[in-house]
């Protein structure tokens, strides 16, 4: 298990509340999460007032929350023979997962996963060692295939299960007044060790980050994690790399969550090591918390906002240098060093002075979907990611240099023989630069204190129009009254429109899916309306780097479900269909251009590329390269020529070819499609899918048969 999936685990797993006195049960100290909870009884009470907690735990929960609820208890009954609510008697809290390094344990496999589920039990030690037993044998006799072992590990037991089909296994135990359920190695080394948690350095100085009445918290050790993964395998180049980041530098990640007004608030604190941090991490965590204007520059629509402070333009090089230094060495120092002199001279001027000099450090970032549903709805699929709006701006003290500076570049002879030219232009009494260099292209404007670059002109004209008329981000409620809570400013602040890209992708599958999947999301939609955005702020403090996160149900289940709805979306027949015509008319396109310049039909598809089309996508339903058939060759001249036409086909849902090639006459083909005879309109609507369009709409089909398909003939 690497550090990477480690911290994943950190940020992962939800952070419990623990006693003053710390977790009663001894955890390894070099155990890398721990958390607990008071009892079962509060995690439901904390979730049921969130928009997915309402839904999962209200007296009518949604049918198919309902049913995976039910399916999930007799399974959890089918196997230990007793209720879901049997272990709540037992079991409560505080309760929590230890997370192990992979070098701690040694090598684990999937088979030995290296985490630890702990749960302190509220019964009586003989009542639940009598219950212990019950689940064990009941569990032996509904499992055939599971093997048991007992193993006596100081005065307590491990008991260690095997699934002789696969060999994956997990073990249990009962120590300390905790149930415990992980793998084998872990389970061992919670049962063997005599420190608890509670007891390291890291643990009492993450005491002083609680705060009250939060409920969920986690500990991950980054020093540790990153001194077994990388030191420990002796690989000292990925160490150096690492430090780019600044982990080394920090002793630890302290997180909390707690439940609020129907949302959640999540903490973050990076905590400090006693060795100071180096490189890119000094941009960070050196910087006063300040105040920030980058939300006065981005659009209100936008669905992702950064704006970020560091220190000065000038700290952030001296950072870049530090870090080239410490990791690749001096030598590369001298390289960057000769390459800002040629810059200079090519230039004619100062970078360090005329660039870094005038910038403030405020740096943000902002990206824009455009028209995703229509896109979604269109072809099956998003946009490539150099097709989005996206554009980055940077502050700086003095307009008139900073425009001076952009002027001077261009104008430049260097630039000049690259080929680039420009043009400036007025939008909302800014200027803008359209810069161009073949078919390269990128805008940049000027306002009173920022530079907006982004590759599209109407990109940049967009968010100067949102600055001039004042709908920008700056005027949104939830983004202004969190930058009202700290009089101090933030180094740091993010505003994530995951709610808008649920409720989309949502929108879109209730059209895309079968009907079971669309009823679920139809349910789904009177939680929708409670999403929020999600809003993150940072600062430097005396503690470390602090962020704080808020939305209406944690950033973390919100960016999960975007995933899982997304991925449905795409993988929906109804989107493998559309997505399907839509290459299929691409596909089209450059077989009658390949027509125009050779004249004839293309072979084979294998010929279009990369001239006539850059790549040739497959199939969505499976089977590699689109059906094609270029109908009857003839030869002339020693060349096979196809003249008469060509048909194109994907398989489409049904995953076989219903259209055969043998034969195929593409007239006859034309023919049945016009016909009324019922033969006709039978057999074209077993071999083609949505036969006629106008009269079967594609959103909402179950699976179908029939290929989708395309075909032409030779112009006359």
């Amino acid at each position: 298990m690497s550090y990477r999936h480690i911290l994943l685990f950190s940020l992962v797993l939800p952070a419990i509340i623990f006693a003053e006195t710390g977790p009663a049960m001894h955890i390894p100290s070099t155990a890398i999460f721990y958390a607990e909870l008071n009892d079962f009884s509060q995690m439901r009470k904390s979730l049921a007032e969130t928009p997915v907690g309402n839904l999962v735990f209200s007296d009518r929960p949604a049918v198919s929350v309902s049913m995976l609820m039910g399916i999930g208890k007799l399974f959890l009954r089918s196997i230990t023979g007793v209720d879901m609510e049997e272990w709540g008697l037992h079991l409560g809290g505080p309760a929590g997962v230890a997370v192990f390094d992979s070098r701690q344990l040694g090598a684990i496999g999937e088979k030995d996963p290296p985490l630890v589920i702990l749960c302190k039990v509220k019964s009586s030690a003989e009542e639940f060692q009598t219950f212990r037993e019950g689940v064990r044998e009941n569990l032996l006799a509904n499992s055939p295939h599971m093997q048991y072992e007992a193993v006596k590990v100081g005065d307590g037991r491990l008991d260690v299960f095997v699934d002789s089909r696969n060999q994956k296994s997990f073990s249990s135990a009962f120590a300390n007044g905790y149930f415990m359920l992980g793998g084998r190695r872990a389970v061992q080394a919670v049962l063997e060790a005599e420190t608890k948690l509670s007891d390291t350095k890291l643990f009492k100085n993450a005491q002083g980050l609680r705060k009250e009445g939060t409920p969920f918290w986690s500990l991950f050790d980054v020093q540790k994690a990153l001194q077994w993964n990388l030191q420990g395998q002796g690989n000292e180049k990925k160490m150096k790399e690492t430090r780019i980041s600044g982990l080394p530098s920090l002793a630890g990640i302290f997180a909390s969550t707690q439940f609020e007004n129907g949302g959640v608030r999540e903490r973050l604190v990076l905590m400090r090591s006693d060795v100071e941090p180096l490189g890119f991490a000094l941009a960070f965590t050196r910087p006063k918390p300040r105040e920030l204007k980058g939300s006065s520059i981005v659009p209100g629509d936008y669905a992702l906002f950064l704006n970020a402070h560091l220190e000065s333009g000038k700290a952030f090089m001296d950072a870049v240098l530090e870090s080239i230094g410490e990791i690749m060495g001096e030598e590369h120092i001298a390289k960057f060093d000769e390459g800002k002199a040629f810059l200079e001279n090519a230039l004619k001027l100062n970078l360090e002075r005329d660039f870094f000099g005038n910038l403030t450090g405020e740096v943000v970032y902002a990206l824009h979907v455009a028209d995703m549903e229509e896109q979604l709805l269109k072809t099956g699929e998003l946009t490539k990611p150099r097709e989005w709006d996206q554009f980055l701006a940077l502050s700086f003290n003095d307009r008139n240099v900073a425009r001076g500076v952009i002027k001077s570049c261009l104008d430049s002879e260097f630039i000049v023989k690259q080929g680039f030219i420009y043009e400036i232009e007025e939008t909302a009494g800014f200027e803008i630069f359209k810069v161009r260099q073949k078919d390269n292209k990128f805008a940049l404007g000027l306002t009173e204190g920022f530079v907006v670059l982004s590759k599209k002109v109407d990109v940049v004209a967009y968010a100067l129009r949102a600055h001039k008329e004042g709908k920008t981000m700056a005027g949104l409620p939830d983004l202004k009254n969190r930058l009202r809570q700290e009089q101090d400013g933030h180094n740091l602040i993010s505003r994530v429109g995951i709610d808008w890209f649920m409720t989309t992708a949502i929108s879109v599958l209730e059209k895309f899916a079968e009907p079971p999947l669309a009823m679920a999301m139809k349910e789904l939609r009177p939680g929708l309306d409670k999403l929020t955005p999600g809003i993150i702020t940072a600062r430097n403090t005396n503690l470390g780097f602090e962020l704080e996160v808020s939305s209406s149900q944690g950033i973390l289940i919100h960016v999960l479900g975007v995933a899982a709805v997304t991925e449905a979306v795409k993988n929906s027949p109804c989107a493998k269909a559309i997505r399907a015509r839509h290459q299929l008319d691409e596909l089209a396109e450059a077989i009658d251009k390949y027509f125009v310049g050779n004249g004839s039909f293309p072979p084979s598809l294998a010929a279009l590329s990369p001239k006539y089309i850059a790549r040739i996508a497959n199939d969505p339903f499976g089977g590699g390269m689109f059906q094609y058939h270029p109908g009857p060759k003839t030869v002339e001249g020693g060349r096979d020529l196809y003249l008469k036409g060509w048909v194109l086909l994907s398989k489409g849902p049904d995953g076989k070819q219903d259209i055969p090639f043998e034969d195929f006459d593409l007239a006859r083909f034309q023919k049945r499609l016009l016909s009324e005879d019922p033969a006709d309109l039978r057999y074209m609507r077993q071999v083609t899918y949505q036969f006629r369009p106008d009269q079967d709409k594609l959103e909402g089909r179950l699976l179908d048969r029939g290929d989708i398909y395309v075909w032409g003939l030779a112009p006359q």
